[in-house]
């Protein structure tokens, strides 16, 4: 499913079907806050729930994979994908709720099988990963590791992260550029790291959200 596969630039409210990439209620203005779609994905059929009382702005190509769970926009999200796409997406089960003012750079993927929370004003970018499933099995007696993903307000997250099962990011705070972040990362530090460790404290005034 794309979302503006034609427009470079639109401004669409969240929910689509399949095929153009245009909400019909754009057009006719009729749009609910929420409603059951049917997505024709690779020759499958799937349904979701996707809500949205608010525009969300694509810039470019954008997929979102709609596989059974449950996806929630909140207002002025930003993807913004000009040379690779991202991939946005809720399986059977799975929670995906992505609150306001959230800016999502190309080439990430976003993935709930359980439940996936990202707060407002977060930046996340180009090339990042947030899965909230292993999705395999790493030995014989082992189930693949999952674990609900809660990734705060006034979070940054920088290029080509990868945010791994279980994991809370607290607000305002800082993933350096190729960090993996497999452990919580308590409020306003700077992580880094191939096992992301706060590096040191960040000054995070009241209200200060970054541009």
């Amino acid at each position: 499913m794309h979302l503006s596969s034609v427009h470079r630039h639109s401004r669409l409210p969240g929910v689509w079907t399949a095929g153009s990439g245009v909400h019909p209620g754009a057009v006719r203005g009729n749009l609910k806050p929420m409603q059951m779609v049917a997505v024709a994905l690779r020759s499958a059929v799937f349904t979701a729930r996707l809500r949205s009382h608010h525009p969300v702005i694509v810039n470019g190509l954008t997929r979102i994979l709609v596989t059974g769970g449950q996806i929630e926009f909140g207002g002025d999200v930003v993807f913004r994908a000009l040379s690779a796409r991202s991939e946005v997406g809720a399986s059977r089960g799975g929670t995906l709720v992505i609150e306001d003012n959230v800016f999502i750079k190309q080439g990430v993927t976003v993935i709930a099988t359980h439940s996936i929370r990202i707060g407002h004003h977060t930046l996340i970018g180009g090339h990042t990963g947030i899965l909230d499933s292993s999705f395999h099995a790493i030995e014989a007696d082992r189930e693949p590791e999952t674990g609900p993903i809660g990734i705060g307000s006034n979070v940054w997250i920088a290029r080509s992260v990868v945010v791994l099962p279980g994991v809370t990011i607290g607000d305002g705070s800082v993933a350096a550029a190729g960090s993996i972040v497999s452990k919580d990362i308590p409020p306003a530090v700077l992580a880094a790291g191939a096992l992301a460790k706060p590096v040191r404290d960040l000054v995070i005034p009241d209200g200060w959200y970054r541009p």
